[in-house]
């Protein structure tokens, strides 16, 4: 999923309390989540909202079907657009 430069970056961009807080088990299905709802800019949101991968798998997934119902079928392209709705699921 990621080389060692990006892991070293996503390190050393956050404080290690929320790297701490990261499972990678959890992460993975969360990722993999992300990719089959179309999110393919997916590695882009760990390295800029890792802390949406602090959520539990199942609490990220009804937060995140809770704002593809309120956008409708073009909800990747709002997604894409607007990071505070990225923000909301952290």
């Amino acid at each position: 999923m990621f080389n060692e430069d990006e892991i070293k970056n996503i390190v050393d961009t956050y404080d290690s309390e929320l790297t701490k807080k990261i499972d990678e088990n959890n992460l993975s299905k969360i990722y993999k989540y992300l990719l089959n709802n179309g999110i393919y800019f997916a590695k882009d949101l760990v390295v800029d909202y890792l802390d949406i991968f602090t959520n539990e798998y199942d609490e990220f997934v009804k937060k995140f079907e809770d704002l593809k119902n309120k956008f409708g079928g073009n909800y990747v392209e709002i997604l894409e657009n607007d990071s505070t709705l990225w923000e909301s699921l952290c």
